[in-house]
């Protein structure tokens, strides 16, 4: 199970140097550090941010799968951002137990969402057609 959130925020510019850790014109380490910080309020432990080339990863502790957060600014902006959730089941579990990952993603999904929104700066949110919502700040979620 994927999902994704889109939004806006002048909150979570680029660090000067972060473009030597991920491809010129990509950032998101604001982004994850306050994620993990907001994600200590809904009692979700993650592990250290790390670079991808799209952006940043914030993994989520999880003992039955590897699960992580992605983040990045939009191609062409300066204040749009993309989070993405990934699970995978280890691969030596695959043949021999049915691992669901559903219930964690969930709960990783409404942590995000309540940290998103609990900041004012954060606007214009809109989940993936799987995960419709209405912004709570009058704006509608696609």
């Amino acid at each position: 199970m994927n999902a994704e959130v889109q939004f806006r925020s002048a909150a979570f510019p680029a660090y000067e140097s972060e473009e030597d850790e991920v491809n010129p014109s990509r950032w998101g380490k604001r982004l994850v550090e306050y994620l993990s910080r907001g994600f200590q309020d809904q009692h979700l432990q993650t592990g250290e941010p790390y670079a991808e080339d799209w952006g940043w990863a914030l993994p989520v502790k999880n003992e039955d799968f590897s699960v992580f957060i992605g983040c990045g600014n939009i191609d062409g902006t300066t204040d749009s951002f993309l989070c993405f959730v990934e699970a995978s089941r280890p691969k030596g579990l695959r043949w021999f137990k049915k691992i669901d990952t559903s219930k964690k993603v969930l709960a990783i999904l409404d942590a995000l969402d309540k940290v998103l929104r609990a900041n004012p700066e954060i606007h214009e949110i809109q989940w993936d057609a799987n995960r419709a919502k209405s912004d709570s700040r009058g704006h509608n979620a696609k």
